[in-house]
């Protein structure tokens, strides 16, 4: 299988690890780990990790360019927005940042059989960046004050309650689109993935077998050492249940991330938000084998099937009977029938930018 890296790069992957039914799951996850990487790479792009200030008057310009401490400055003469902007963008792309390396290096683990190390790699992101991201999507000001005042032993995960994490998860869900999937689920679904060790599809219980030997609790107790002498039928057990989990919540992260990124860098055009979003829910849907392509690109709001080709700066129309929708459905590009070169289609397109 063929990716397009955010760089342009080709390259190809081996599944050869995985049963080959999981082949298209572990598509998916590559698919949306690279659309969440690109609106990644665009926060650094045309200076959007800087912000303007516009002071009341020069007196204040002045004080702040003296300041030892800017945001201390900002927070006390009335900028605290300004100061929350900033601050936002740099703990939303640390974040992130953090949170696609390790999940980069489970998706590359788990196809080469590695099930347990893809399952440790998968702890960190997924229980405490994503609810980081939640937070700051959710209740903003709330978690930048408490990373500016480094009030740590307030938003360390294992510092932050059941309650508190219910509440966060439950502020997020409020804020994301594509509520048509996402209000058929609420902040326990969420919870009892990454937190509550007695759900039968608790990702904890499986966490904590992986990062240890032994392991003596009620819930998961071990009968031998944990993933030690794994069988075939449990080593195949054990990715089912990756991917029962995972790109589901591959899925809902891109969700949060999009509306951060809209919080803190640029409100997106709802033209873009139709066409970004059409074209991942449909990869979703299609992934689970819940929607039919037929049927999906002929409602009334149907997505116009293109893409912008990077190397020729045309825009590429395909219908949905064409080798472009296939390679579409199927893999991560297509060539681009007017210079032979290769168009990504796992990025998130801003059309914003291509009208200037």
């Amino acid at each position: 299988m063929k990716r397009v890296s955010q760089l342009g790069e080709v390259f190809s992957r081996d599944y050869r690890g995985l049963p080959k039914k999981y082949w298209k799951y572990q598509t998916f996850c590559w698919y949306i780990h690279d659309i969440i990487l690109s609106i990644f790479h665009d926060c650094l792009e045309n200076n959007k990790m800087s912000t303007s200030l516009e002071f009341e008057n020069e007196t204040h310009a002045d004080d702040f360019e003296k300041s030892d401490d800017i945001f201390e400055w900002l927070y006390k003469n009335g900028y605290g927005s300004e100061a929350n902007l900033i601050l936002g963008k740099r703990i939303f792309h640390a974040i992130l940042a953090d949170m696609m390396n390790f999940i980069y290096e489970s998706l590359n683990t788990i196809e080469k059989g590695k099930i347990t190390v893809s399952l440790a790699l998968l702890r960190k992101p997924i229980r405490d960046n994503l609810l980081y991201l939640e937070w700051l999507l959710g209740s903003p000001e709330e978690f930048i004050r408490l990373v500016y005042n480094a009030d740590i032993n307030r938003y360390a995960i294992e510092g932050v309650d059941n309650q508190q994490k219910l509440t966060i998860i439950k502020n997020a869900l409020n804020e994301i689109d594509n509520k048509e999937y996402f209000g058929l689920m609420d902040e326990n679904v969420y919870f009892d993935l990454r937190y509550n060790k007695d759900a039968g599809n608790s990702l904890q219980k499986v966490w904590d077998k992986a990062n240890h030997l032994v392991t003596t609790r009620k819930h998961n107790r071990s009968d031998e050492f944990n993933f030690v002498f794994l069988d075939k039928e449990t080593h195949l057990d054990f990715i089912e249940y990756y991917y029962n989990q995972v790109p589901h919540l591959l899925f809902y992260t891109y969700n949060i991330v999009i509306k951060i990124y809209e919080r803190f860098f640029r409100e997106i055009e709802d033209t873009t938000k139709l066409y970004n979003n059409s074209l991942i829910v449909y990869k979703f849907f299609d992934t689970l084998g819940t929607v039919k392509s037929k049927e999906y690109f002929n409602k009334d709001t149907k997505v116009l099937l293109s893409f912008p080709c990077l190397d020729c700066n045309k825009v590429i129309q395909f219908q949905k009977n064409s080798k472009q929708f296939k390679d579409f459905r199927y893999s991560w590009r297509f060539e681009c029938p007017e210079c032979n070169g290769e168009i990504n289609t796992s990025r998130y397109v801003f059309w914003e930018d291509y009208k200037k």
